[in-house]
């Protein structure tokens, strides 16, 4: 069928008695065709389909930029005079995302200035969703994007982004039997920072210590061996990462569970590694946690731990913030 055949056929599917979950997912195939060969039809149905019914996603926009940039810019364009984006209560629009990823990503070479624009005009909170679209990233592009993002999202935020990319390929993704000579290699390959290693392996440790909880909390076993294997491929990565690492994944495990026997087996491990040579820096995100709230860990057990803190200054503010 040639483009106007099968729009004509999708038309017509509206007022045909189709089961919805089979209507679906023929539109779907239907679209996938139409982006090739009616693709101004086919974005704009996406668009109704995904704001109204939420039912499919928003097709391959970055393919119809990539092979005509002048249609599929004046498409976009005229979507936004006509503000088909529905919005939400504070204004915001988050159907725009996916466009505008792919937008970035065409310019993040040619004219890095401009895709910066437009990544700082997405809102803060939707910028972190620009990842759902460009997990695949061309060799020619990693290092303009990591140095994108640095300028545009907090560290946190972006290191976890690009965890789930292809820019650093396998290795930090919860593998932690992997090669850690070959992670160093992609860490100096980009220049990563000290800030943004430590992130970037506190965000896969913590991954690991979320699966962990799931699973305990399914009555299965915490694997204390398996901890330990994760923090010795941490510290083969990095060392200076592996204490502040090692401390968020304990207390991203505590916040998954947060029951008495998370906390038995939390505190054990931290002080094993404490006694074993770990510094200050594992204990704070535990002692931080209870302290702001955000796991139960008991006060009197983060009093102790805050009692193991070497420096005098830093374990008198952790006190101080636990009365």
């Amino acid at each position: 069928m040639n483009g106007d055949e099968l729009t004509r056929a999708y038309t017509e599917m509206a007022g045909l008695p189709v089961h919805a979950p089979f209507r679906n997912e023929l539109e779907s195939l239907m679209l996938d065709e139409l982006e090739n060969k009616n693709p101004e039809f086919a974005f704009s149905q996406y668009l109704a389909r995904n704001q109204n019914s939420g039912a499919g996603g928003l097709g391959r926009f970055d393919e119809w930029l990539a092979r005509d940039p002048a249609a599929a810019t004046n498409w976009y364009e005229k979507q936004l005079a006509s503000d088909v984006f529905d919005k939400t209560l504070d204004g915001k629009s988050p159907a725009k995302v996916p466009f505008e990823s792919a937008y970035i990503m065409s310019l993040i070479n040619s004219d890095p200035a401009a895709a910066e624009q437009i990544m700082n005009n997405l809102p803060p909170d939707l910028r972190g969703r620009f990842g759902d679209y460009v997990d695949v990233v061309p060799k020619e592009k990693r290092q303009s994007l990591v140095d994108l993002l640095r300028k545009t999202m907090p560290t946190e935020e972006y290191v976890a982004l690009l965890r789930e990319t292809s820019v650093f390929e396998y290795n930090f993704r919860g593998e932690y039997d992997s090669d850690p000579d070959s992670a160093k290699r992609i860490l100096d390959s980009f220049a990563v920072s000290p800030a943004e290693r430590t992130a970037l392996l506190a965000d896969q440790f913590s991954e690991f210590a979320e699966y962990r909880a799931m699973r305990v909390s399914g009555g299965g076993d915490p694997r204390r061996n398996e901890f330990d294997e994760n923090r010795k491929w941490v510290q083969a990565v990095d060392p200076s990462s592996a204490d502040r690492a090692t401390g968020v994944a304990l207390q991203t495990f505590l916040k998954k569970l947060n029951d008495p026997e998370s906390y038995d087996f939390v505190e054990k491990t931290a002080l094993d590694y404490l006694d074993s040579g770990a510094g200050d820096e594992l204990l704070i995100p535990l002692i931080e946690g209870t302290a702001n709230g955000s796991n139960t860990f008991p006060k009197d057990r983060a009093r102790g731990l805050a009692n193991k803190i070497t420096d005098v200054t830093l374990r008198n503010q952790l006190l101080e913030k636990l009365n």
